[in-house]
């Protein structure tokens, strides 16, 4: 099984194909890695004005321990992608959650990213809605891709 750390140095930057070629074999070759493990949530975190980057990685990871403490189980893993809209002021983060106990509420984590931070969508997972697609649009081959992976090497 590939690795995060497989494909980012798996894509060289001068390989003789075209951005667009080197772009979709990057995203087909996530699409492929990420699709091996089951998900619970698609997620989508912003946060009202422009706030610091180190900012809205403090209040991610206090939201994310906290689902990780209370409603995690073995495996628990997400993927996050960090994005900046496009005039590069809107950060904002996707991420997909897989490992949650059996009945946990997004209503209730929505209210808590909401508390403390800003607005927040939490839906099912569901493979048909193309959400890991969403997920990995900004990716592209030259330049750095604001991801983060967790968790994936406890099981699917």
């Amino acid at each position: 099984m590939k690795t995060h750390k497989d494909l980012t140095t798996a894509y060289p930057r001068s390989s003789g194909r075209s951005v667009r070629e080197r772009r979709q074999e990057l995203i087909d070759g996530y699409l492929d890695w990420l699709s091996g493990f089951s998900w619970d949530w698609f997620v989508t975190l912003t946060f009202p004005g422009y706030p610091s980057r180190a900012s809205a990685e403090s209040k991610f990871r206090r939201w994310v321990e906290r689902l990780r403490h209370e409603r995690g189980r073995r495996g628990f893993r997400f993927v996050r992608v960090a994005e900046h809209g496009a005039f590069d002021d809107n950060l904002h983060f996707h991420l997909v959650v897989g490992g949650l106990k059996k009945g946990s509420n997004p209503d209730k984590w929505c209210r808590r990213w909401e508390e403390s931070a800003g607005r927040a969508q939490i839906r099912q997972y569901d493979v048909q809605q193309n959400g890991m697609a969403y997920l990995l649009k900004t990716l592209r081959p030259d330049d750095d891709f604001d991801i983060e992976v967790e968790g994936l090497g406890a099981g699917k």
